[in-house]
């Protein structure tokens, strides 16, 4: 007997070829209007990718692979970028030779408006749908909207191509460079090869012209996210916390010194809903699979454990807390509000961060949690419940 998600999906997926094809149809047609700006905006961005690592090729590194990757966090924060990545013959082992992103967001324009049609397709036979079961939707439905992205990277990529001659101008197989597109940190497939001296052309790119990494207003190409528990999904409320931790201990660092290495608490939360892999407060607490994303990434990472009861529906679920490092790389020029606690426009101070792929931002209460975009599409990708990000500037 199937369970009440895989009813869900299942019926989604119903849905999901009607749905857009309709949209697809509207989608090309408002693309092909605005081609000239689109075309420009993909150009840019791999010309500005393949200028930096062009200019690293002096060291005797060679442009290898290009990879266009789509992004699970763009889906969620509404910002739909495709990663592009120059690569060198180490694909797989050594960090990319440059990056930089490029808006895909007339090709995604019209993603929400088909999830809510999905949604509401949906409520006729599962009237009380919650938030994180319409994510699960979004992770599967947005697959559509990648391969119509991947499409479009690779007609405007020949029609590049073909206006300028041949693809490979003689070149031998050392000198090819492979155009791929996929998920990032996933697989990938290859569209085409082309000559490395072809691709030079196309970007108007010498190897002797140095780029600096940084976008002309400073903006670093790094990309950081506060991740914690999406407001919209119910949390569950903690009884007799103040047993736990003296009141009026706000700074998440003193509520970890002060719990024990094992605790147990009991909680309310209405008997429909589950429990989230994230919970923010009274303190950042995630759930073992989340954990052992953490521990993936962060094998030294300490953890403190947390057991909540909710004893009216006779369930319990287990959570880690994680001992996170703490970095004060907040930029002056950010915005607060609720006496500092509250960040209203998050500045971070790239030189300070040091590659770190999550830490507890200092300041604000230690209440914003930040990560890497490699650790937020891990976590996408293991579809997580409950989780929302926000994007802060790295300069």
């Amino acid at each position: 007997m199937k369970d009440f998600r895989e009813g869900i999906m299942e019926t989604a997926e119903s849905f999901y070829v009607d749905i857009f094809d309709k949209s697809s149809a509207e989608t090309a047609r408002r693309c092909a209007e605005k081609s000239k700006e689109i075309a420009a905006g993909f150009l840019n961005a791999l010309t500005e990718a393949v200028v930096e690592a062009a200019s690293r090729e002096n060291g005797g590194e060679r442009i290898s692979s290009i990879l266009f990757s789509c992004l699970h966090s763009s889906i969620f924060l509404h910002r739909y970028l495709i990663r592009i990545d120059v690569m060198g013959k180490n694909f797989y082992r050594d960090a990319p030779m440059a990056v930089s992103y490029w808006d895909a967001g007339d090709i995604y324009s019209l993603f929400e408006q088909d999830v809510k049609e999905i949604r509401l397709r949906l409520s006729e036979k599962f009237p009380r749908l919650r938030e994180y079961e319409i994510d699960q939707v979004r992770y599967a439905y947005a697959f559509y909207y990648h391969r119509l992205a991947a499409s479009f990277v690779r007609e405007m990529v020949e029609g590049i191509i073909e206006s300028t001659g041949k693809l490979y101008d003689g070149a031998r197989a050392e000198d090819l460079v492979k155009i791929l597109f996929g998920e990032y940190m996933g697989e990938a497939d290859i569209l085409f090869h082309i000559g490395r001296k072809k691709l030079y052309s196309l970007t108007a790119v010498r190897p002797s012209v140095r780029k600096s990494v940084l976008c002309c207003d400073g903006v670093s190409q790094e990309r950081y996210f506060w991740i914690h528990a999406d407001k919209k999904n119910i949390q569950p409320r903690f009884l007799e916390w103040d047993r736990m931790v003296r009141p009026g201990i706000r700074d998440q660092r003193l509520i970890y010194e002060a719990l024990d290495k094992r605790s147990y608490l009991k909680v309310n939360l209405e008997k429909e809903i589950s429990f989230m892999d994230i919970i923010s407060s009274p303190i950042f607490m995630v759930s073992k699979e989340f954990a052992n994303i953490i521990r993936m990434y962060c094998p030294w990472m300490r953890f403190k454990y947390l057991v909540l009861f909710d004893e009216r529906n006779k369930r319990s679920a287990s959570y880690q807390i994680p001992c996170l490092p703490e970095i004060d790389c907040l930029d002056d020029d950010s915005e607060l509000g609720g006496g500092g606690n509250v960040i209203r426009k998050g500045i971070l101070q790239g030189n300070r961060i040091g590659g770190t792929c999550i830490f507890r931002l200092k300041g604000a209460g230690g209440r914003y949690v930040m990560v890497d975009l490699a650790f937020a599409e891990s976590a996408y990708r293991r579809e997580v419940k409950g989780m929302d990000i926000e994007e802060f500037v790295v300069r």
